[in-house]
């Protein structure tokens, strides 16, 4: 019986050979000269001409590099091993440094006219040939998208780069995919993504009633997707997507968020929960869990003295809870209710049931008449304004404006709690009725009659 020998062969790393092409082409090489680059970075400059571009076909036909060779091959093009494999490509680096590097080694050698005369709108600025590099930076990854062959002769003529050299990637803001309901378009800046997804979920919640409104925001692959859905309506549900791209001379490609976008869509979620009573992030986590958890908490703001002690780590401290009658709701009602869609509206109502009352203690320090309460996005603002004649007659002058807010708030099962969506029509109801309280109790003690003179 006789056994096959093992192969013997050097170990190899898979990758994409579409993308290693795309990125070669990119790059302005042929196999030869990025075979000819891999090589010599491996220290292999002694190959024959005939090797390397074997090699380099192997690598783009059967997308196997020798595992000691892929990583010259991805510092050759610029990129990654995981973007060689058909990981997402980050997106390119900003340029804004490298283009005032480039200005100011121009400026020393003397600047043409065209440069002399650009600096010249900036020299009021602290920083001119910066703000310069910054505004070309603008201009150019806006040529970059449109191709505006002009706008790249004005540039050359400003930066003394080439049309190639212009042409090489760079991110400044960035462009974004949007698809919103009823177009798609290409954004600039992933807050303009911020600011039609906010205008899509206004418009589409703003008219409806106070319900279980639902936005769930999910990331699949390179496509940022967001969901709206308005409970007692099933059919209206709306879906949003958007993607960052990178331009270049052969149009868009998908690639990944920056880290300041990463920052800025990570916040994105918990700016939406004035708009809807129920949001999922995307760590899948929807909030608030479970509805019976909701309750109000009465917090108090720091002021002036605070921040002068603590600067930006000032915080508010929760010095009241109330879940009203939220107890007595029975869990059939809930559910109920949770059927037809406006269990939220229904919980909120109940925990509103002694807010009132709640929030009295608090306001003890001056009159009545001194405090309002005021809706603001996702809570309540209880704002103190003290009248002169009662404030000449005070021994501490004092702090006005917003004293207290009541928020809501999901508690955990230790007692900890998290800010929990409040939709704006709900916080609306809840202080225009704190409103009325306080002036009815004001009427009242308007016809209370005096007390009589103690003996």
């Amino acid at each position: 019986m006789t056994r096959n020998a093992p192969t013997i062969g050097r170990p190899t790393s898979h990758i994409d050979g579409t993308r290693l092409k795309a990125l070669r082409k990119e790059s302005n090489l042929s196999r030869l000269a990025l075979a000819r680059k891999v090589y010599d970075l491996a220290g292999k400059g002694a190959a024959t001409p005939e090797v390397m571009k074997n090699s380099a076909g192997r690598w783009e036909n059967n997308g196997t590099v020798a595992l000691d060779m892929v990583e010259h091959l991805a510092a050759a093009l610029g990129t990654s091993v995981a973007v060689l494999q058909g990981a997402r490509p980050d997106p390119a680096p900003n340029r804004i440094d490298e283009m005032e590097n480039h200005l100011n080694t121009l400026i020393a050698k003397g600047p043409s006219s065209t440069l002399a005369k650009a600096l010249e709108n900036y020299k009021d600025e602290s920083a001119p040939t910066e703000e310069l590099a910054i505004h070309i930076s603008s201009r150019l990854e806006a040529a970059q998208l449109s191709q505006d062959q002009e706008e790249f002769k004005k540039l050359a003529a400003l930066t003394g780069y080439s049309t190639h050299e212009l042409n090489q990637p760079t991110s400044h803001q960035g462009f974004w995919m949007f698809i919103g309901t009823e177009r798609s378009e290409i954004l600039r800046g992933v807050l303009s993504v911020l600011r039609e997804v906010r205008t899509e979920i206004q418009e589409f919640l703003a008219s409806l009633p106070e319900s279980d409104a639902y936005v769930t925001f999910k990331q699949e692959d390179h496509w940022f997707r967001i969901t709206i859905h308005h409970a007692p309506i099933s059919p209206w549900v709306r879906t949003l997507r958007f993607a960052r791209c990178q331009p270049n001379e052969r149009g868009l490609q998908w690639c990944s968020p920056t880290w300041r976008d990463k920052f800025l869509l990570d916040d994105m979620p918990q700016e939406f929960y004035s708009y809807a009573n129920f949001v999922t992030g995307f760590d899948g986590v929807l909030v608030p869990t479970d509805c019976t958890r909701l309750r109000f908490a009465i917090t108090q703001n720091p002021g002036a003295e605070e921040f002068d002690k603590w600067g930006m780590d000032a915080k508010r401290q929760v010095v009241a809870r109330t879940a009203g009658s939220l107890a007595e709701l029975h869990p059939e009602t809930l559910e109920s209710f949770k059927q037809d869609g406006f269990a939220h509206d229904l919980v909120i109502k109940r925990l509103a049931t002694d807010l009132w009352e709640a929030t009295q203690p608090w306001l003890a320090d001056w009159p009545l008449e001194c405090w309002s309460y005021r809706p603001a996005a996702t809570r309540i603002d209880i704002l103190l304004d003290v009248p002169f004649r009662l404030w000449a007659n005070s021994t501490v002058p004092p702090r006005l404006g917003n004293r207290l807010s009541v928020r809501l708030v999901e508690e955990s099962a230790d007692g900890t709690v998290k800010p929990a969506p409040w939709r704006q029509k709900s916080v609306e109801l809840i202080a225009e009725g704190l409103e009325k309280s306080r002036q009815a109790a004001l009427q009242s003690q308007a016809q209370s009659p005096p007390h009589p003179p103690v003996a």
